[in-house]
């Protein structure tokens, strides 16, 4: 078998064991109408079997914090500006389009929390909130961008292999929106308009997610971007947004507004990639 042979055929090794290792927990999540946490450890999972079983061992999958070909130590400081960067991305993003919302469509603003408790949501969400979805959002990243991405980046090129893992990844999702409705109620939205726009949105932000960790070489980067979206934007702002009329076709998991700014910032990450030298993760084919 040569090499390419050998790398697709571990690529199928990962979607088929993905797929499989999560199945029952989408049957648990079905039943029980709430995520099975342990599912979101299956990707991870099965990037860990697939590298055993093809290289009989788990590096390659962006373990170290930083490492660029410039700067090949475990950490450099220089690096410590895209961390900050998957951070704080979701929050401007999510300042930007929720608050044009709550400013020209009426009544797009609901809570009946006082400033006092809204202070103290936006501790929670930028500081435990971040840490606690980091340690669960590790599970999903090291399988889509550790293993995933620059597998088929090194066979399709970039932008072929974000869109792909981002069709991917939001496939993965689709039994719990099909069959656990109360995990993504989509704000109430028609599912004939709540699942295409989820799988339009996450083809940007999988460009972008895509982006740091080819520049990086590192994995975490994409876990804090992660982690920070789900905390900033799908909680916080969210929290305070109304899900009636036609708030919720802009902002939340599906909104459009979401996709147009995901859109604007991954066409930036692809020029970026495209104009400059990247990061190559040094993984050897599976």
């Amino acid at each position: 078998m040569n090499d390419s042979n050998k790398a697709w055929k571990g690529i199928g090794t990962f979607l088929v064991l993905t797929f499989a290792l999560s199945s029952p927990f989408y049957i648990i999540s079905a039943k029980t109408g709430e995520t099975a946490l342990p599912l979101v450890f299956a990707p991870m999972l099965a990037a860990l079997i697939t590298r055993y079983i093809y290289q009989r061992n788990v590096r390659d999958l962006g373990w170290k914090l930083m490492k660029t070909e410039d700067q090949p130590r475990w950490w450099h400081w220089d690096n410590t500006r895209y961390l900050a960067l998957s951070y704080a991305l979701p929050l401007v993003i999510g300042a930007l389009v929720y608050g044009l919302t709550w400013a020209f469509v009426s009544g797009s603003f609901s809570t009946e929390d006082s400033a006092s408790d809204i202070l103290l949501s936006f501790l929670s969400a930028s500081t435990v909130m971040v840490l606690f979805l980091a340690v669960l959002h590790t599970g999903e990243e090291v399988g889509w961008r550790g293993f995933l991405l620059p597998e088929l980046t090194r066979r399709t090129g970039f932008l072929a292999a974000s869109v792909i893992t981002g069709l991917i990844w939001a496939v993965w999702h689709y039994p719990l929106i099909f069959f656990a409705p109360d995990v993504f109620d989509f704000g109430g939205l028609p599912l004939y308009f709540a699942v295409p726009m989820f799988t339009l949105v996450l083809i940007p932000v999988s460009v972008v997610f895509g982006w740091l960790r080819m520049k990086t070489g590192s994995v975490w980067p994409a876990v804090i971007l992660h982690a920070s979206h789900s905390s900033f934007t799908l909680s916080f702002f969210n929290d305070m947004t109304s899900q009636a009329g036609s708030a919720p076709y802009i902002v939340g998991e599906v909104g459009i507004g979401l996709l147009v700014i995901w859109g604007v910032v991954a066409l930036a990450c692809w020029r970026f990639y495209s104009k400059s030298p990247t990061v190559s993760t040094q993984a050897s084919a599976a």
